[in-house]
């Protein structure tokens, strides 16, 4: 792909985007204004008897708590490249 195509691709995606709402603050954002409804609206419920509750949707996708346990483990082996040269199998 020729930089002129990419710049291309790039510049038509850009031009079909829609922006609802530009950059801000996230406590005065649209993103915002609907949580906070949304928990007004629902109170307790929502963290208890919504079909995804809050707790659950937040904490337990399980993507964040992968990403924690690989960050020390790539800065242990990124330590170890520099100091080495070379990573140790472990496992």
């Amino acid at each position: 792909m020729t930089t002129n195509t990419a710049e291309a691709i790039l510049t038509e995606a850009q031009e079909q985007r829609f922006i609802i709402e530009d950059f801000r603050p996230l406590a005065e954002s649209l993103e915002w204004d609907l949580g906070q409804r949304y928990l007004r609206e629902r109170g307790s419920k929502a963290f208890l008897s919504d079909t995804s509750p809050v707790p659950f949707v937040i904490n337990n996708d399980g993507v964040l708590s992968r990403q924690a346990g690989e960050l020390p483990i790539r800065a242990n082996r990124l330590a170890v490249v520099r100091l080495h040269g070379r990573v140790p199998d472990i496992g």
